[in-house]
């Protein structure tokens, strides 16, 4: 009984060291990725998660990877079949070819993500921001399965579309990068905020502010900071140089 409950304690520690971890749009690091179904450890033992992460054909079905910080991440042919993605930050990463049946990115921002050939087949894609993203090549039957209802575009950054996509007829909604500038100074700040909180004004206005916090409407350029009930990461849409296609399959 004395080796069973060795080999266990054993097999379990070995398992939590090779386990891998991930990084949130927070800062915060979660070690180790669980599984998003079942709990317990998930088991990728691959490279940690993070911006700018090389995690091409990386096995993370199932994985539980809410608010993961995967900006600039190299994902092509990744498995995130059925992986919780809730509220990710996705912006360029490369998800050529990746495996995304059914995997939930309710909330995920997806700006000038690369997704030809992307499997999104049953894929919640629910109040993603979608603008400037590569949806070409995406065959029609994964994305006229997927769930698209209140994901947005903003109108100066129209995304690819897949051949036949219909944004309007899925309940994809664009909007005016303008509106969230409640005061219309010209500069999305904290007195947009004061001002659109004693308005009591609509989600579209908040989540447009939000996405361009800190940016000025004049140039898209940053303004100096200023204290902010929500922690923003806009700072991750640096420019990348666009990744080369290549076939589907």
């Amino acid at each position: 009984m004395r080796l069973v409950t060795l080999f266990l304690i054993a097999a379990f520690a070995a398992s939590t060291v090779d386990a891998a971890s991930y990084q949130k749009t927070d800062g915060t690091i979660v070690d180790p990725i669980l599984n998003a179904t079942v709990g317990g450890i998930h088991d990728y033992s691959g490279k940690n998660l993070g911006p700018d992460a090389n995690l091409r054909k990386a096995n993370l079905g199932l994985a539980d990877l809410e608010d993961a910080n995967l900006s600039h991440a190299d994902l092509t042919r990744a498995n995130l079949s059925h992986a919780n993605l809730t509220r990710a930050s996705l912006p360029y990463a490369d998800l050529t070819g990746a495996w995304m049946r059914y995997a939930n990115l309710t909330g995920a921002d997806l700006t000038n993500a690369y997704l030809y050939c992307a499997n999104l087949y049953g894929a919640i894609l629910t109040n993603v921001n979608l603008s400037g993203s590569d949806l070409s090549g995406v065959y029609g039957s994964y994305w006229s399965t997927a769930h698209w209802t209140d994901a947005y575009y903003y109108t100066d950054s129209e995304p690819h579309w897949a051949y036949g996509m219909n944004p309007v007829a899925l309940g994809i909604v664009w909007i005016d990068p303008t509106s969230g500038d409640i005061n219309s100074d010209g500069v999305f700040d904290a007195a947009d905020y004061t001002l659109w909180q004693d308005n009591g004004g609509d989600q579209i206005n908040y989540r447009t502010w939000k996405d361009h916090f800190g940016q000025s409407i004049a140039s898209g350029s940053e303004v100096d900071p200023v204290p902010e009930p929500t922690t923003l990461l806009l700072a991750l849409l640096a420019l990348t140089a666009a990744p080369l296609r290549v076939r589907c399959g």
